[in-house]
């Protein structure tokens, strides 16, 4: 129940992301990507922490977003509590602080910024120190170092071998296989990045995508659940794209959503494999 709560939760706050960034019309097409996602569906289906991770790191952008134009030391505090819940739920809830930093300091910097966002990290830290402070004591370390795949677990599970021996550009294309609407996501960084800009939406997935592929490389493996989180920005610069006036543009899009929708329904509905698979492994 906690995971599907989670999923529709993300979807909102994507909606309400997006509207916040752009406006109304996006913010419905970032919706509708989200709900056709289907890693999302995936991951809301099953007893997995992912889709409630997901939504702790959106609702932590969203709380950020408020507390950025209220500029007011409550709504970062509340922004920095969020926050802290992320990073007990997964240490790499740290990753959306890149984006945070560039919601607020991509008008200027200024003193009174920089006290809130101190605020917001106090906050944070003062919500999951003390579980790191007692895992530290039982173990040693504050992080699980051990559940990177051994040797040994990788010679008996034939989906370890598989997980840790996938490329290093395994999320990005593997992505667009499963959620083919994303190509205009990895379409519109390009085109961004090329034009030397940057927005918020292209921080949080990168953020993502590029500290997992390193983890990925150094064999840690390479789970498509764990990109989850960055789907709201996914889906955001698909809108992006998406919303032109050019009908054909339009009807692929729709035509790669039904094609998602399939995929989510094949792999979370009729059958529940451990790993989400492309539409077409389904008919080999």
């Amino acid at each position: 129940m906690v995971s599907i709560v989670s999923g529709v939760l993300t979807i909102i706050l994507t909606y309400d992301i997006c509207r916040r960034l752009y406006d109304e019309k996006k913010a419905l097409i970032s919706a509708v990507i989200s709900f056709c996602c289907p890693l999302l569906l995936f991951c809301s289906t099953r007893i997995l922490i992912d889709a409630l991770f997901a939504f702790l790191v959106a609702f932590t952008v969203w709380s950020f977003l408020l507390a950025s134009k209220s500029n007011q030391r409550s709504y970062f505090i509340f922004s920095g509590f969020i926050f802290g819940l992320s990073l007990l739920t997964k240490q790499l809830g740290i990753l959306i602080l890149l984006t945070c930093l560039y919601i607020l300091f991509r008008d200027g910097f200024s003193k009174q910024k920089l006290v809130f966002f101190i605020y917001f990290l106090f906050t944070a830290v003062l919500i999951c120190s003390p579980w790191y402070i007692y895992f530290y004591k039982i173990y040693g370390t504050i992080s699980p170092w051990w559940t990177k795949p051994s040797f040994e677990l990788i010679s008996i599970f034939p989906f370890l071998r598989m997980v840790v021996n996938r490329p290093w550009y395994f999320y990005v294309t593997y992505i667009i296989l499963i959620a083919p609407v994303y190509l205009f996501a990895f379409m519109n960084i390009v085109y961004v990045l090329k034009n030397k800009r940057i927005n918020a939406e292209i921080i949080w997935a990168l953020s993502f995508l590029i500290p997992l592929s390193i983890l990925g490389i150094n064999g840690w493996g390479f789970q498509t659940r764990f990109i989850v989180p960055a789907i709201p920005a996914l889906a955001i610069l698909s809108a992006n794209v998406l919303d032109t006036e050019n009908k054909w543009v339009g009807v692929l899009g729709v035509l790669l959503l039904i094609l998602g929708s399939l995929t989510g329904i094949l792999n979370s509905l009729i059958f529940r494999p451990e790993e989400v698979f492309p539409f077409y492994f389904w008919f080999k």
